[in-house]
């Protein structure tokens, strides 16, 4: 089986990248693996000059920054500030460089225009996240008119990955075009107008790039709107391809699947650890968590939940809900036995190993909070709605057309 990049966009499509299984090697690894992909663009761009450096970014690229980079790791390349493009409020800081990342989007470059214009940082590194036109290259130069740009680059980082292999686009559906013809059905987007379909196009080039492909794309025949991306798409190839002509070409396939093909399987109830967190309780910025929780403590009920930096989620984000919740309960018990202060009495030596590992304990403390409060509210959840009973009658639907016998049992 092809390994598979999901690339959905908060719309009814998805787009899935199959590659081809290659020798296990760290370069097809790195590539085929999103989050590790973008953590190594990020550091290409932060690694360039010495010193203390400000980051500015457009509302694409900060959301990229905050889903897979922690304010840990730009630390280390001494990034101090982190601040938004289009700020106003910027105040000269001669003793810091600056490195914009940003999508070449005219509002974007705009204030990039101004900001090289103004010259408020000791040096300008440039990275934009698609291709570059060569007009903008020469705006760019003209307007660097105190000459305190030392890099301009392209970085092929147009999505955001929430997981290793699934990235979105973060663009929420569009609303559908003033016509005066009547829409028949407007569940199906039959109508998106060319700027969603232009964006999907740039983040699926985006994400070929990256993976240093040149698909072969496969969609639903009949479909309108497939067939049309997929037109853009392969017009965006041929014009890549005359810029990047190494892309290995028959390599990989790009399929586009409409969600309204299969939509069944959308809403029969999740039972795996991270399905029922994402169905239940909900994700905020990609990887982000709020606990209900009343009796919690304010720092307690927001958790960033991602399998690169809590080994619990990346063992048992797939188990199902009742290997969770024995999982937590063991969680809670290997923690019990690592902080073993139960006792009246504790001798120094146990003081001294506890405070050896007093940084592994507080980690472990956050982690089994964390599981706890989450394990709490999908059983309080999972009890007070009754899914169990939801999910019984849901799989009826779906494999009996015995409506008397749908009704009994929901009775």
């Amino acid at each position: 089986m092809l390994p598979v990049i999901s690339l959905g966009f908060e719309l009814p499509f998805s787009f899935f990248f199959c590659l081809p299984r290659q020798p296990m090697t760290l370069a097809s690894r790195t590539r085929l693996n999103c989050i590790e992909q973008a953590w190594a663009y990020i550091d290409r761009i932060l690694d360039g000059p010495d010193g203390l450096k400000v980051l500015l970014c457009d509302d694409a690229t900060c959301n990229i920054i905050s889903v897979v980079y922690s304010q840990h790791q730009l630390l280390q390349h001494n990034v101090v500030l982190v601040d938004m493009l289009n700020n106003r409020e910027h105040y000269p800081m001669k003793h810091l460089h600056c490195i914009i990342f940003c999508r070449p989007s005219p509002s974007s470059l705009a204030c990039v225009y101004r900001e090289l214009a103004e010259g408020n940082f000791a040096s300008f590194s440039l990275y934009f996240s698609h291709l570059l036109e060569s007009n903008i290259v020469q705006s760019l130069a003209n307007a660097d008119l105190l000459n305190l740009t030392r890099a301009l680059n392209e970085v092929y980082l147009d999505f955001v990955p929430l997981t290793e292999y699934v990235t979105i686009a973060q663009l929420k559906p569009t609303t559908l075009r003033s016509m005066a013809s009547p829409i028949v059905n407007p569940i199906t987007y039959s109508q998106w107008d060319s700027a969603s379909l232009d964006r999907m196009t740039e983040a699926i080039v985006g994400l070929m790039l990256m993976t240093n492909r040149r698909p072969a794309i496969r969609y639903r025949g009949g479909n309108k709107v497939a067939e049309k991306l997929a037109k853009l798409v392969a017009g965006k190839v041929k014009t890549v391809h005359q810029s990047f002509p190494d892309l290995k070409a028959k390599e990989s396939v790009l399929v586009i699947l409409d969600r309204m093909d299969d939509p069944i399987t959308a809403l029969v109830m999740p039972w795996t650890y991270e399905a029922m967190i994402h169905e239940i309780i909900g994700f905020q910025y990609g990887n982000e968590v709020t606990i209900d929780d009343p009796d919690a403590k304010p720092e307690e009920r927001v958790h960033v939940l991602t399998a690169h930096t809590d080994p619990f989620f990346a063992q048992h984000r797939y188990d199902d809900y009742g290997q969770v919740c024995i999982a937590v309960s063991e969680l809670v018990k290997a923690y019990k036995a690592l902080n073993n202060f139960d006792r009246n009495s504790v001798s120094l030596d146990e003081i001294k190993s506890f405070m050896n590992r007093f940084p592994e304990a507080r980690k472990q403390s956050a982690q089994v909070t964390r599981h706890c409060g989450l394990a709490s509210q999908l059983v309080t959840e999972v009890n007070g709605r009754n899914l169990t009973h939801l999910s019984v009658l849901e799989q009826e639907f779906l494999t009996s057309g015995n409506v008397t016998e749908h009704y009994r049992n929901d009775g």
